[in-house]
């Protein structure tokens, strides 16, 4: 089995194919991460309330058994980061192009 991070996107992809993660859920766990933030954000204009961003996150990414009992990232999870961080980077150098 290969670290994720020496895995290209495509492999990445299916193995998420197989562990069950489709691109539609994948784009709903990101929309659900994004809500999360714009959640703490709109908490915190309206005073001292201390959220943390990426604690929202993790429990977005645990509600979809990305996630194991300690809260770290089981395999799922990392295929899953790892692959949204790759298609973030990729994203604004195929854009330029």
């Amino acid at each position: 089995m290969k670290e994720p991070g020496d895995m290209t996107i495509a492999e990445l992809r299916a193995e998420l194919r197989a562990l069950a993660v489709s691109e539609r859920l994948a784009a709903l766990i990101l929309r659900e991460m994004g809500q999360a933030e714009g959640r703490i954000v709109q908490a915190q204009k309206g005073g001292p309330v201390k959220y943390d961003p990426l604690r929202a996150q993790l429990y977005v990414l645990k509600a979809h058994g990305m996630t194991n009992p300690d809260l770290s990232l089981n395999r799922k999870g990392e295929l899953f980061i790892q692959l949204t961080t790759r298609e973030q980077e990729s994203g604004p150098a195929a854009q330029s192009a």
